[in-house]
């Protein structure tokens, strides 16, 4: 069932479910002339079931979901420094800067692929996104990159479905460049 229908019937459940319940017991009433209490009783049993189901289905992605999500942060911690520390040099790329965004463009896939299946929510993505456009940024990175891309080594993910994924960037005229950014620019 597609993400945005779950979540629909899952924050109007009990409203969707008072509607239900009213039309089926109006049904049952129109068929039969006595109010049969047996099948308004089944009525309510289904609709209540049907509600369990999806609480523990949303319960079983939330759970997932923290796992997934606590070990990608988990990962990228270990990576951040090392990221850091490359995208502040202007050196070639080593072999062991290569293995590193080798090993960050797994993560990112890997966070792809679960996208895709629709358990990383739209507004983490867009987070991840942009801050792979960040690194992106950087020529050597890019170049890097744009290798990798052309062997399809990553579940799909293409720097086109990046930028579409990061969203259109809002600026507030009150937005103050970072001291990393800073830093960067003096550079």
């Amino acid at each position: 069932m597609p993400r945005m229908i779950k979540k629909t019937i899952h924050d109007w459940f009990w409203l969707i479910g008072l509607v239900l319940f009213a039309g089926g017991s109006l049904v049952i009433a129109l068929v039969q002339p006595r109010l049969p209490l047996q099948e308004i009783l089944v009525l309510a049993g289904l609709i209540a079931g049907a509600y369990y189901f999806l609480q523990k289905q949303v319960l079983e992605e939330l759970t997932l979901f923290e796992r997934l999500f606590a070990d990608f942060n988990r990962r990228y911690c270990v990576m951040n420094e090392p990221l850091q520390r490359l995208m502040l040099s202007d050196a070639a790329l080593t072999p062991e800067d290569r293995a590193l965004l080798e090993d960050y463009f797994n993560l990112c896939a890997e966070e792809y692929l679960y996208r895709t299946y629709g358990i990383i929510d739209e507004r983490v993505w867009r987070a991840w996104c942009r801050g792979m456009l960040q690194y992106l940024a950087d020529d050597r990175v890019a170049e890097f990159w744009n290798q990798e891309e052309s062997r399809g080594s990553y579940y799909g993910l293409t720097l086109t479905k990046i930028e579409k994924g990061a969203g259109p960037v809002e600026i507030s005229k009150d937005t103050m460049l970072s001291e990393q950014d800073s830093s960067r620019e003096a550079a």
